[in-house]
């Protein structure tokens, strides 16, 4: 494929984004701090009109969690197990989708993350669904 699609959502490692975008729908919502703030930013823009193009003939070469020690580290479990839950609940309202991730997705995948050995992951998992129950969002130590 080549060309430029319409998509729904943009990864945040390399964008282009007017000025009148920052202007209408504000900035990558701080709280997040780590992880989802470019599926917000998406789901914000698209939601007040504006379009999402995708020029599928660049090329980007992206060192994946590289900010976060890995796609397996405590980080990125935990920031992307709680900033999803938000995401999910508060943002877009969608309870179903949330409850199934809380209640369904996420003990399957600390299951899987204890018996394949991966206990950091395991526990960034779950300290990111104590934090959302808590209500804390931005930068945690």
């Amino acid at each position: 494929m080549s060309g430029i699609i319409e998509s729904d959502f943009i990864t945040g490692c390399v964008t282009l984004i007017k000025k009148e975008v920052f202007e209408d729908i504000g900035y990558l919502y701080e709280p997040y701090f780590l992880t989802i703030e470019d599926l917000d930013f998406s789901w914000r823009a698209e939601k007040n009109g504006w379009r999402i193009l995708v020029n599928l003939d660049s090329h980007v070469w992206h060192k994946v969690s590289s900010s976060r020690a890995g796609e397996l580290s405590f980080s990125n479990g935990y920031y992307g197990t709680r900033n999803r839950l938000f995401f999910a609940f508060q943002r877009t309202k969608n309870f179903i989708g949330g409850l199934i991730f809380l209640f369904l997705i996420i003990p399957i995948k600390v299951i899987q993350w204890v018996l394949t050995g991966n206990f950091t992951m395991a526990k960034g998992t779950i300290l990111g669904c104590l934090c959302f129950l808590k209500g804390k969002l931005g930068c945690e130590e």
